[in-house]
């Protein structure tokens, strides 16, 4: 999924390296790039309504796994309303995912935590199965286009826009 939120310009974060960073500022001579990463993803280290555009780019199925303390959703939610926080009136959430009952696990690709159709099991089961076979809790967490939109209207984004890049948004055509 690629999901556009528009939030009710002045610079962007990008959960990515100081080498993207350097990368896109010398490619496309922009400045107010700020990679985020190894950070608090409930606590930000900016002030509020300080960027125009958030990006994150196969980095949201991951957040659960830095926020251990909290139950997946909440840890979600959390983290969508810190972004809230901190992105301007009218500045956008870009947010690429996978989604939970994509072709590639209805067929029994394995996902992040390393289980074949893992996205397509109710979670409790995934969860045992993970626990079974890897010792680790399932929180490396995709969801579906239903849940995605539950996900950030709970968080108080109301503009949603989804885009479904075919195959995916790793390689969309």
């Amino acid at each position: 999924f690629f999901l556009m939120i528009r939030r009710p310009p002045r610079s962007t974060l990008f959960p990515y390296t100081t080498l993207f960073r350097s990368l896109i500022r010398e490619q496309e001579k922009i400045d107010n790039i700020f990679p985020l990463r190894n950070s608090n993803v409930l606590e930000l280290p900016f002030q509020n309504d300080f960027f125009d555009i958030v990006s994150l780019v196969g980095v949201f199925e991951y957040l659960p796994m830095s926020i251990l303390e909290k139950p997946i959703g909440e840890a979600q939610r959390d983290c969508l309303g810190e972004i809230g926080r901190v992105l301007s009136p009218g500045g956008y959430l870009y947010l690429a995912t996978k989604n939970r009952f994509g072709w590639q696990y209805l067929t029994g690709s394995r996902d992040h935590n390393g289980l074949r159709f893992g996205p397509v099991f109710p979670r409790p089961l995934a969860d045992l199965i993970c626990r079974q076979k890897t010792s680790q809790p399932y929180r490396i967490i995709v969801d579906s286009l239903r849940g995605y939109r539950g996900l950030l209207r709970d968080a108080g984004f109301d503009d949603i826009k989804i885009y479904w890049p075919i195959p995916g948004y790793q390689l969309p055509d």
